[in-house]
């Protein structure tokens, strides 16, 4: 199955901001989303062996075009922006923040 879940799920989140966008636009509110991709957080090694983290490191570290993982602190810039009046004419966007990793 892979990540078939996962990919169902972020495709879905953007299909809602795209359709949420349109609704609200006609009342000057403007949706969008940010596509964060792995991030390495410390609750990690509670929930998984270092094994298993340092292969899924390299897994999707290999698919990117930044060979590391983000961190939380690699994501606020763009939740920074979109907060901001700089992104008040952007509507219906989904932001991938994943370090190279989603190729359209």
């Amino acid at each position: 199955m892979g990540l078939v879940h996962y990919g169902t799920s972020k495709t879905g989140v953007m299909g809602f901001t795209r359709g949420l966008a349109l609704s609200l636009g006609k009342y000057n509110i403007c949706v969008n989303a940010i596509l964060p991709g792995a991030i390495k957080v410390d609750r990690e090694k509670e929930l998984d062996s270092e094994e298993a983290i340092q292969a899924n490191d390299r897994g999707a570290v290999a698919r990117q075009f930044i060979k590391r993982r983000a961190t939380p602190q690699d994501t606020t810039g763009a939740f920074i922006f979109f907060a901001s009046h700089e992104s008040d004419w952007i509507a219906g966007h989904c932001l991938a923040v994943d370090g190279g990793l989603t190729r359209y």
